[in-house]
């Protein structure tokens, strides 16, 4: 009893949001059978970042919630951010990660997925945390200027992002969500955070003098909730978090790729780093799928594939938009032969088969002709020679590599399976490659 009249003082009556918001985390992470609460020299540790509904936490919560609160109110507990979960060593590396805080499921106030995957990671690739806070509009700025190593805030791909540090294998797919009251139109104004992804889908669909930006992302629901606007976006992930009772939601396909953005200063060394572990570690990521999306779903070899192919054809419009500019033609036949003697020379490293890989790499090519003929203007140039052309070839050897990977699983490939290049390619573009990367297979696995 006395511990939950202290927990619920400490949430209904704190005068500092954030330190409620805190609190309750803190204390229901304590559901957890294998959570132990232990008071050393002011430290707690093991604590659980997600803190499931209330109602499901279990009675063993109210024996510690007043050692809790007590510990909170003589200042034993340091802010979220501290993370004291996690031991880190003074001694070790310091890895600076980006986080913007206010995305929540991957980060908010300290906790969430990104959050967790980070502090597993530094662990076991050796580094100590220092984090760095960023705002969505200035995130791609203090990327290049190198602002910290990592982004891990919920970041999803783009084809002018990806063309500046390393971009890693996908930890997530969503998509676009609007959230309006029930049987509403959306008349009026739209919200939306300033900065992000979600701003520019809000920009494609919606006239200028309908959008309302906003600074602080956590905001959005409250101004529904007021009717100060008629509707907000928000996506797949976000969406729980935001929804209310009697609100609508409409999401686009789930076809938006969530990443790690890696800097250029760290992108060579610190990025193939960050895709083995992630690599090996599929299975403890997919747990915490569970635990924080709500689906504990796996990223195959084949998923990584596909992605991977994906990101290089979705690079042609860029393409396709300098050599428009610069008045040169969208096939260069002896650019073409460069890059299949090269795909081919690595093929035969990998032990791939020759025939069925030239195959495969040829119609690649072709594709991403197509794809930049029938192109719209993008809204930016990026220089072929300097920023495109490397970022392509960048891409070369870990479509490889993971062509390599996810060999055995082609033979039943499904034509579901390549829905993240529907945006680019028709439907009988992507029957042609789904019957070119069946080819791939081993002989052993092949149908028939």
């Amino acid at each position: 009893m006395v511990g939950d009249i202290i927990l619920k003082r400490l949430v209904l009556y704190s005068p500092l949001p954030r330190l409620a918001t805190f609190s309750l985390n803190m204390a229901a992470s304590l559901w957890r059978p294998s959570a132990g609460l232990k008071l050393s020299s002011c430290r707690f540790s093991r604590l659980g970042f997600a803190a499931p509904p209330l109602n499901n936490i279990r009675r063993s919560f109210k024996a510690n919630a007043w050692v809790f609160g007590v510990a909170l109110l003589s200042g034993c507990v340091s802010g979220p951010r501290n993370n004291t979960r996690y031991h880190q060593p003074a001694n070790e590396p310091v890895l600076r990660v980006g986080t913007s805080g206010d995305y929540a499921p991957f980060s908010h106030h300290g906790n969430g997925f990104d959050i967790e995957v980070a502090h597993r990671m530094a662990r076991d690739l050796g580094y100590r945390i220092e984090w760095v806070t960023f705002g969505w509009s200035e995130l791609s700025k203090a990327v290049a200027d190198n602002k910290f190593a990592v982004a891990m805030s919920g970041i999803t791909w783009t084809p002018d992002r990806s063309v500046a540090g390393w971009m890693t294998r996908a930890i997530g797919v969503g998509g676009p969500c609007v959230l309006r009251w029930n049987g509403g139109q959306t008349p009026g104004k739209i919200g939306v955070n300033r900065g992000g992804i979600l701003e520019r889908w809000t920009r494609k669909h919606y006239p200028p003098q309908r959008i309302l930006t906003v600074d602080n992302n956590l905001s959005l629901p409250q101004l529904l909730s007021d009717r100060a606007v008629s509707a907000i976006v928000t996506d797949r992930f976000e969406v729980e978090h935001f929804s209310r009772p009697g609100w609508q939601r409409i999401c686009e396909p789930a076809r938006q790729r969530k990443v790690y953005w890696v800097t250029p200063a760290y992108a060579a060394e610190l990025g193939p780093r960050m895709d083995t572990w992630l690599e090996k570690n599929e299975g403890l990521v997919a747990n915490l799928r569970q635990q924080y999306f709500g689906a504990a779903t796996q990223w195959t070899a084949v998923d990584h594939l596909i992605d991977l192919m994906t990101r290089r054809l979705a690079l042609m419009p860029l393409v396709a938009a300098y050599k428009r500019t610069h008045r040169l033609p969208i096939e260069d036949r002896a650019r073409e032969a460069v890059v299949l003697q090269q795909v081919l020379a690595s093929a035969k490293e990998h032990q791939l088969p020759r025939t069925s890989t030239e195959q495969f790499f040829r119609l690649q090519i072709q594709l991403a002709k197509i794809v930049q003929i029938r192109a719209p203007e993008p809204e930016a140039i990026i220089d072929l020679q300097t920023i495109l052309r490397p970022a392509l070839s960048a891409l070369g050897p870990r479509i490889l590599d993971a062509l390599v990977l996810a060999q055995p699983a082609l033979s039943a490939l499904r034509i579901e399976q390549l829905d993240l290049l529907s945006p680019l390619l028709t439907p009988n573009e992507q029957r042609e490659l789904l019957e070119a990367l069946r080819l791939m297979a081993p002989v052993s696995t092949k149908p028939g």
